[in-house]
């Protein structure tokens, strides 16, 4: 457990709140605002797992955190403190994919955006005057979207792949005899 979150304490508040909301809910008003201790704690946990190297590379990492608090907020009530002692644990998880799930959305998009510079050509934009700029251009798109691109396309397949019935001989049954 990292030693930025006192996880007893977090344990503590997160009951406290949760019967402050039964005690609201039994009297039928609206849950209570949730403390700012708890917020902080989330926030923490969220920016120090952003800092790990498999997610600090990235440039949209106000993103990943953003949503890995959203969702914590979210299934804040879902955690049972007699279930578990740890709410360190339970809401990393939660903050984990969230940030995966903020991946796997902006490598979509990268794809997309990718793809449809190489589909439209826009980077053959012919109004340039120097010819040598556009080769440049060229170049340096085509570098660095093509790693991307057969990257997005290799999930894409293998999710395709998983999803059509084997034959009995172990092969993959073709594709359109499975849409038919």
């Amino acid at each position: 457990m990292a030693n930025y979150i006192n996880n007893k304490l977090f344990l503590e508040q997160i009951i406290n709140y949760k019967n402050l909301c039964k005690e609201t809910a039994d009297k039928g008003m609206i849950s209570p605002k949730i403390p700012e201790e708890i917020g902080e704690s989330i926030l923490s946990i969220a920016t120090n797992l952003a800092k790990r190297p498999n997610f600090s590379s990235y440039t949209f990492k106000d993103e990943m955190i953003s949503d890995g608090v959203e969702n914590c907020l979210r299934y804040l009530n879902n955690f049972d403190p007699e279930k578990s002692n740890n709410p360190f644990s339970y809401f990393t998880q939660i903050i984990h994919f969230a940030f995966v799930r903020r991946i796997l959305h902006e490598s979509k998009h990268s794809y997309i955006k990718f793809k449809s510079f190489e589909f439209h050509e826009l980077y053959k934009d012919h109004s340039l005057e120097n010819k040598n700029h556009i080769d440049l251009i060229k170049t340096i798109l085509n570098e660095n979207t093509q790693h991307i691109i057969e990257k997005f396309e290799s999930k894409m397949k293998k999710k395709t792949k998983e999803a059509v019935p084997v034959e009995n001989d172990g092969s993959y049954a073709d594709l359109e005899e499975f849409m038919e």
